[in-house]
């Protein structure tokens, strides 16, 4: 069945299925622009291979060239339904789970959004606009969603997509940003009500997080066991949180046993080793008692519920419930 064009709020929709988008948006209080811009896209891959300044070996150990030399010179022509720029995301609606070539499209555009992004910074000449850039470089994603608005909440996910995906929020630099994300919804901070895009399961969001682990941390004598490693600062915090993903502790060390001359004598260099070795120990000891302590306080199963918060499910009732007959523009839900 051919999909019903429908008015909304000045537009057009293509379908009932992309109005009911963005009368979500609306009750959620993100901007949209429809349809705004189409793109004319071309993928050059020794273009695209450059930017990665890898040997020939690394990109085959990636298995990039495996993926995407066959794209070499091929130009595709997209028109994404929706741009939210408070995000900087491009979104498309698709009522069955998209196939191969329209995820192409959206890799196709996520490179283009990056490439460009990279070129403004690049180009930057003042601190404003390489703020700018910089945001654009770590935000921008492109998304597919797809099938009926879920109701009361996406039981798995309902959409893929490029971007900037996971809990940590890293996958916008690496190589994960060649393959497309999989089990994807629309998730709220219960704390912060941040509004982002995340993989169904994963826990969000982590600027909360990493906030409430700085504060148990702080509270629970770590300063006083560290004294010399914390200073006045609780800059260590992100150290912490590195460290207990299994990054070497050395530069926690205090100063005098992480820096030292080249021209040391080697029985002082070796007295020095033992003391990095015995302070390493120490760390992790302190560490360990710690990270125990975050996680008997911190319930980590309440971030992983930001598909079911009550804003979305709001969105996704006014939306659902939506009716377009006889020119009637629906009234979000508030």
């Amino acid at each position: 069945m051919k999909p019903k064009d429908t008015p909304y709020k000045g537009y057009w929709f293509r379908s009932r299925l992309e109005a009911r988008w963005a009368v979500f948006f609306d009750t959620l209080g993100l901007k949209w622009l429809y349809e705004p811009e189409g793109f004319d896209l071309y993928f050059d891959y020794e273009d695209f291979a450059k930017d990665w300044d890898m040997s020939e070996e690394e990109l085959l150990d990636e298995g990039i060239p495996q993926a995407l030399q066959k794209l070499d010179g091929r130009v595709i022509s997209y028109l994404p339904d929706f741009y939210l720029p408070e995000l900087n995301y491009w979104i498309e609606i698709k009522s069955t789970r998209p196939n191969k070539a329209e995820v192409l499209k959206a890799f196709f555009l996520s490179h283009f959004v990056y490439k460009a992004a990279r070129q403004k910074l690049d180009e930057a000449r003042t601190d404003k606009e390489h703020d700018h850039a910089w945001k654009d470089l770590i935000t921008g994603g492109v998304y597919i969603f797809y099938g009926e608005i879920p109701w009361p909440y996406p039981e798995r996910g309902n959409a893929v997509g490029y971007g900037r995906t996971s809990a940590e929020g890293g996958t916008r630099f690496g190589p994960d940003r060649l393959f497309a994300h999989l089990g994807l919804c629309w998730q709220q901070c219960r704390i912060c009500s941040t509004i982002d895009i995340n993989s169904l399961g994963d826990t969000f969001c982590r600027g909360c997080i990493f906030a409430l682990e700085e504060a148990i941390y702080s509270r629970t004598g770590m300063a006083e066991e560290m004294p010399e490693v914390v200073g006045e600062a609780l800059w260590w915090a992100k150290g912490v949180a590195e460290a207990l993903q299994g990054l070497e502790l050395e530069y926690l060390l205090e100063p005098d046993l992480r820096d030292h001359d080249p021209l040391d004598p080697p029985d002082q260099e070796i007295e020095r080793e033992k003391k990095i070795v015995e302070r390493v120990k120490q760390i992790r000891e302190v560490l360990g008692k710690h990270d125990s302590l975050v996680k008997e306080v911190l319930n980590l199963e309440f971030f992983t519920n930001g598909h079911k918060t009550p804003d979305l499910q709001n969105a996704y009732e006014a939306a659902r419930s939506a009716r377009f007959e006889h020119g009637e523009t629906p009234r979000p839900s508030g």
